[in-house]
This record gives structure tokens, sequence and C-alpha cells, in this order.
């Protein structure tokens, strides 16, 4: 809710936000980023084939121990460690098109940056942050599957056509 977000900005002396410079609640923004994913699906010269399948398999492990990492370095006073940890897992599935993970990942990361020069957040407001990315993995995994899915079905269809997929 948008008084629930100015409330967020508030606490964290951000102060109002401009119509515009609010960012999009959640529930509007997608889940995942399918033009981000398609460009991960191996267009001759810009990327490999197996880009996409490599990462749809080693993301979810990685993104767990990042979250536990995260928490860990968060409960420990490990500001810094929270944030950087915050920010490569913003990156990593940002490039992955989970666009509200990263998003969970974003709010983390302006968190432990903030407690790292002597703000910390309230621990309601880390421990929120946290929950929200936890609960948010499983959709955006589950999303990233049923695109990788659709595209694996896509490229059988496109092969039994006889044409060859671009190597």
């Amino acid at each position: 809710k948008k008084q629930d977000l100015l409330a967020i900005l508030a606490r964290q002396g951000v102060g109002s936000a401009p119509e515009a410079a609010v960012p999009a609640p959640m529930g509007v923004l997608p889940r995942i980023d399918t033009a981000m994913l398609e460009s991960l699906v191996g267009l001759p010269g810009k990327t490999h084939p197996l880009l996409l399948d490599q990462l749809h398999q080693t993301f979810p492990g990685n993104a767990r121990a990042a979250q536990a990492a995260i928490a860990a370095a968060g409960a420990g006073s490990g500001w810094e460690d929270a944030a950087k940890l915050a920010h490569n897992l913003k990156s990593n599935s940002g490039f992955l098109g989970l666009t509200r993970y990263a998003r969970c990942c974003a709010e983390l990361e302006t968190l432990a940056r903030q407690a790292s020069k002597g703000a910390a957040p309230p621990s309601e407001d880390w421990q929120a942050a946290l929950d929200a990315q936890a609960l948010e993995l499983r959709p955006s995994l589950a999303a990233l599957d049923a695109f990788v899915e659709a595209n694996r079905v896509a490229g059988k269809a496109h092969l039994a056509e006889g044409s060859a997929l671009p190597a």
C-alpha cells in the first residue's frame, strides 16, 4: 500500500518522494522479466545456448545460500558483508529476470548499506525484509521454471518442424 511504502521511506530518512519517484508496489511488478529471459535463451553471437539452463540449475541453491549468509551477516552486525551479499544476489536475480525477487534483495541491500553507515534498521524492518525475500523466492523460481519449460517445449516444437535452433 502506498501509505505503508511512504511510512517505510520516512523511517529510512528518505522523506516524502514525488509520485514518479515512488517505486511500484510489489504486486504491480511482473514476477519475471520475460524480455530479459529471452535474451538468455541463446541468440546467435549474443549468449551461449545453454546459459539459461545453466543459470536455472545453479541459481536456486546459490540464492538460498546467499539468503542465509545475508541473514547471518545482519544478525552479527556485519552490515557491509550483508550489503555486498544482497547486492550480488540482486544483480544475479535481475540478470535472470526475477524482477520481484531482485526488488526484495535491493531492499535488503539498502537497509544493510544504511546500517553500515551507522543507521541500523529497526530489527522488525530487517526481519520483514528478510521474510519478504524468503517468501518471494519460491514463486519467482516457479515462474522461472515455467518460462524455461515453455522455452524447452517451444524449442522441441521448432526442431520437430525440421529447423535447427541457432547455434
